[in-house]
């Protein structure tokens, strides 16, 4: 009996510490990501500098990342826009990436336009299939991608794409940070940069800049 009572102080105050670290965890990143802040997500964002003023950046994707998505990551296959030509406010986008194994489908709907400066879509939901040996298996999240057109001086601009993910509920967070951990984190943050900079080379290469 006795040794039930510790079993079940200790996992009380267990659980108490883990909240509190929720808590604190949540705070720190409403704090850094303001409203782009979703509740049992994962936040990913980085940034490049890039020889072009924000406009130039801007109306190049606009009109042809479309085009260019497959060379932009090793991971992407498809970024077809359904109803329009270029991307705007109301345009809706089927987009998978992947491997062979887990491949990622995302129906986005943009959002949000500011000319110049950002380009918010969400994918509600994100569809991820897993091949195993039993099967394929489906999982879901929501997607949330912010892409911001800054300029630093002149002719030269800072390109900051910020996606988020987030998870149907916080036990499904927390499966996937145990099961990921730092690997996981450590992959997606490199598919984000080789991203940003597979866009920057495909746009010098338009625009006939050299590094």
């Amino acid at each position: 009996m006795k040794t039930k009572k510790i079993i079940l102080f200790v996992s009380a105050n267990v659980l108490a510490i883990l909240v509190i670290l929720i808590l604190i965890s949540r705070k720190n990143m409403v704090k850094l990501y303001a409203e782009r802040f979703k509740p049992n997500s994962f936040i990913m964002s980085d940034s490049l500098m890039i020889d072009a003023s924000s406009e130039e950046v801007y109306q190049y994707y606009i009109h042809h990342y479309h085009e260019i998505y497959s060379q932009t990551a090793g991971k992407h296959h498809e970024f077809v826009l359904l109803n329009s030509d270029s991307i705007r406010e109301g345009t809706t986008i089927y987009c998978r990436e992947g491997e062979e194994n887990q491949m990622i489908h995302h129906d986005y709907l943009v959002e949000q336009v500011i000319p110049g400066r950002l380009i918010f879509k969400s994918s509600e939901p994100t569809v991820i299939r897993v091949k195993t040996k039993k099967g394929t298996r489906e999982n879901t999240c929501n997607t949330y991608v912010y892409v911001d057109f800054n300029d630093v001086g002149i002719q030269k601009s800072e390109l900051r794409f910020t996606i988020v993910m987030q998870m149907p509920n916080y036990i499904y967070k927390m499966i996937g940070r145990i099961l990921g951990g730092k690997k996981a984190k450590a992959e997606w943050e490199g598919h984000l940069q080789e991203e940003l900079e597979g866009f920057r080379n495909v746009f010098y290469k338009y625009n006939q800049i050299s590094y």
